[in-house]
């Protein structure tokens, strides 16, 4: 069964609205209200036919175990408003928030029903946007190199800032597209998908490198033992174009700094580093001793949503001002969800984010266990590196339906 037109039209919709509205906020500034407005009203769209799936598998009775347990958890993320103390932040605040937790769920909801009967001709086709998306990367990153040099304004269609975002994403969809190439169209590698990684190379992410081991040794031990000596070749040979970029547009002391002994710990817990940006993990550590001060109340369920939201339509959160050095800078989904939604939230995404772990038999993430490896290690680390799974719609839409993908992998082969 084909996707149809309809279900293409509004997911390419998706991808474009998600993915390159941050690089057109900037080529048209003036239109920045106009466009995050869009975005905001655009939310709220996705959220209400997400939850239309909710009242028509409720009047046809059609309730599968996956679906009811994720009806529930929605259910109770919108239902904790009522749970929250709002002393720190304000009720409009906090339903402005509150579209983040619940479009992960709409996601969910959409891709699962929407595509339930031909889930494969959806992953094949999305093979297609997400090569489009992948390639569009290389101009957008190109220009913002030029223009600014490396860093974080190196951020593809998301823009300045969104340098983290565009590296994960590229490193999750190149592993993607291998995956779909080699199990599902039974094709070889296509080392060219290699020339998305220029993006990476440009940005100056130090986690690159990181990144870069993961993928070349899970996609070694997926190939087997002769073509794993390739792979390892080649992940050798992009270490070293790696280091040369890098030593060239940020000198060779700051390459050198990434094997220090005390750059880790620096990067990770240091206060006083990158312009005075909390690192990390101390920004964790604080965020846990902010909480524990309040009452149980807020230990479960937290301050409330939207502390990293407002300023062009609404204001800013303005009752955490002790605390307002946590929300910027380098915030990552450990601590935010955490000082939003208290442990209950974080729970709830651990659940979300690793679904596919728990519905899947143990012989099936055994026989592939280096393709769930891979998207298992690429997920945690994002916790403890940024917040894009509950900040970045794009990247929401593009792990739920990586986690969905995951879920029916089994399955999925067995149509091919």
């Amino acid at each position: 069964m084909k996707v149809n037109n309809l279900n293409k039209n509004f997911l390419v919709f998706i991808v474009f609205i998600y993915g390159f509205n941050g690089q057109i906020s900037e080529f048209f500034p003036e239109s920045l209200m106009l466009i995050k407005t869009f975005v905001a009203l655009f939310d709220i769209v996705i959220i209400f036919y997400g939850m239309s799936f909710i009242n028509k598998k409720y009047k046809n009775m059609r309730f599968s175990r996956h679906f009811r347990i994720l009806s529930f958890i929605f259910l109770l993320i919108a239902a904790s408003t009522f749970l929250v103390n709002f002393n720190e932040i304000s009720l409009l605040h906090h339903l402005n928030g509150l579209r983040e937790g619940l479009l992960l769920f709409a996601f969910f909801f959409i891709l699962q029903n929407e595509f339930e009967k031909d889930f494969l001709s959806l992953i094949i086709w999305y093979k297609k946007v997400i090569i489009l998306f992948l390639f569009l990367q290389i101009p957008f990153s190109v220009n913002q190199f030029l223009i600014h040099g490396a860093g974080d304004a190196v951020g593809g269609s998301f823009g300045t800032g969104g340098s983290g975002i565009l590296t994960q994403i590229i490193f999750i969809n190149l592993f993607l597209l291998f995956v779909i190439d080699k199990y599902f169209l039974f094709k070889k590698y296509n080392v060219l998908y290699l020339l998305f990684l220029v993006p990476v190379f440009i940005n100056e992410t130090k986690i690159s490198l990181v990144f870069l081991l993961i993928y070349f040794v899970c996609v070694a031990f997926v190939e087997g033992k002769i073509k794993g000596l390739v792979f390892v070749g080649i992940f050798i040979f992009m270490f070293i174009i790696f280091g040369i970029v890098y030593t060239v547009t940020t000198g060779l002391s700051d390459f050198n700094l990434l094997f220090s002994s005390n750059f880790v710990e620096d990067y990770l817990y240091s206060q006083n580093i990158y312009q005075n940006d909390v690192s990390r993990f101390t920004r964790l550590v604080i965020s846990y001793q902010y909480i524990i001060t309040k009452d149980i109340s807020t230990f479960l369920f937290g301050i409330g949503y939207g502390l990293n939201k407002g300023g062009t339509v609404i204001s800013k959160v303005s009752g955490i001002n002790s605390i307002l050095y946590l929300i910027k800078g380098s915030r990552i989904l450990l601590q935010m969800q955490f000082l939003q939604g208290g442990i209950f939230l974080v729970i709830v995404y651990v659940l979300i984010n690793f679904y596919y772990l728990i519905v899947l038999p143990l012989k099936v993430i055994i026989k592939y266990l280096f393709i769930f490896l891979f998207f298992s290690i690429m997920f945690f680390i994002g916790w403890f590196y940024n917040d894009g799974l509950a900040s970045n719609q794009f990247f929401m839409f593009n792990s739920t339906l990586i986690i969905l993908f995951l879920t029916q992998f089994a399955s999925l082969r067995n149509e091919c």
